[in-house]
């Protein structure tokens, strides 16, 4: 995740207002039920654990947990791109003095069950990467940057797809790679962030239907401001309009959990707005989620490590990613305007 400072102090002014949530109701939804902190645990320590090795770009760690995603989305039930390229869905860059980079995004796809909304698809992604290993031979482990967010990804998939309900509109499921560039130490080819995420956003490789939205997760598995506050909470940025409004108020009622939102314009002076996977569908003109704790004194330290990950703020936020997106994938015809649909 990239972010500055300013983010940082305008999340705090949120967080000192009032925590808006009530008590935990999981409902009737199977799929809410099976999200369960056990799960998201063990994805979070073989993401950020010692055979990974940070899972840098270029790296045999970024390869394995490709491999590692790819797997649980078959397991889950998820369609592939096609037969042909599987679950990956490969980008090519140009690095800074111009070697060709090649790494996979990850891609399952969950096709709606209404005949006139299936063909309106809601993207739900996170980055799979870090920074890796350094040629010191230090390791980066990206616990909550962003082993978290892509924890959350494939468990919501899998309640999705396995237990239900299946949603009217189709979701897209999207481990972005590359969203961190790499090492500037001269040692390795250097691009640009959030490479993954802009070719997805640029050049969709959809099986069917188009993008009416996206929700991004980065760095969801502390509490918000956890050197701070400790807040039970998390940030939420969002497009104006802001058509995922509704299934969010609809989610804050069945699970335990401050929310925070932020209009996307308030940081754009800034270009916080533009930091993190979400920044090329919002360029795009897609109306777009992005949720956060936002930073800690571990970011981008090799001290970001799965024991600092909070269990229970990480199902809380599964739980609200899997009723917001349910919420908005079954929200009626007019909520996604036809400007945002491509």
């Amino acid at each position: 995740m990239l972010v500055s400072h300013s983010l940082i102090l305008f999340s705090f002014a949120l967080a000192v207002g009032p925590v808006v949530g009530s008590a935990e109701d999981p409902g009737p939804a199977p799929g809410l039920a099976a999200l369960n902190v056990e799960r998201l645990m063990q994805h979070v320590q073989t993401l950020a654990g010692p055979e990974l090795h940070g899972r840098g770009v270029g790296q045999p760690g970024n390869e394995a947990a490709v491999a590692y995603i790819e797997g649980q989305f078959r397991q889950a039930g998820l369609a592939p791109l096609s037969e042909e390229a599987g679950y990956r869905h490969s980008v090519v860059v140009s690095s800074f003095r111009g070697e060709k980079v090649q790494f996979p995004n990850v891609v399952g796809f969950l096709e709606g069950r209404d005949e006139e909304l299936r063909d309106e698809v809601i993207v739900i992604g996170a980055h799979l990467d870090h920074l890796g290993t350094h040629p010191s031979g230090q390791t980066f482990w990206g616990a909550d940057d962003n082993a978290s967010g892509t924890s959350v990804l494939m468990e919501v998939a899998r309640s999705f797809a396995r237990y239900g309900p299946r949603p009217k509109r189709s979701i897209c499921f999207v481990a972005f790679n590359g969203e961190e560039g790499n090492f500037s130490d001269g040692t390795r080819p250097r691009f640009s962030s959030l490479a993954g995420s802009r070719e997805f956003a640029e050049n969709p490789p959809l099986r069917r239907g188009r993008i009416v939205g996206m929700i991004n997760m980065d760095m969801v598995g502390r509490y918000l401001f956890d050197d701070l506050l400790a807040l039970p909470s998390v940030a939420v940025v969002h497009s104006s309009p802001d058509p995922f409004a509704n299934a969010v108020e609809r989610a804050k009622k069945g699970v335990r959990l401050g929310v925070h939102r932020t209009p996307i314009g308030y940081l754009t002076w800034t270009n916080d707005a533009l930091r993190s996977d979400h920044a090329h569908f919002h360029l795009s003109g897609l109306p777009v989620l992005w949720l956060s704790t936002s930073l800690h004194r571990d970011y981008h330290q090799p001290t970001d490590r799965v024991e600092k990950v909070r269990p229970m703020q990480l199902v809380r936020i599964a739980r609200f990613v899997f009723l917001t997106a349910g919420a908005a994938a079954d929200s009626p015809p007019e909520t996604f305007p036809a400007r945002a649909r491509r």
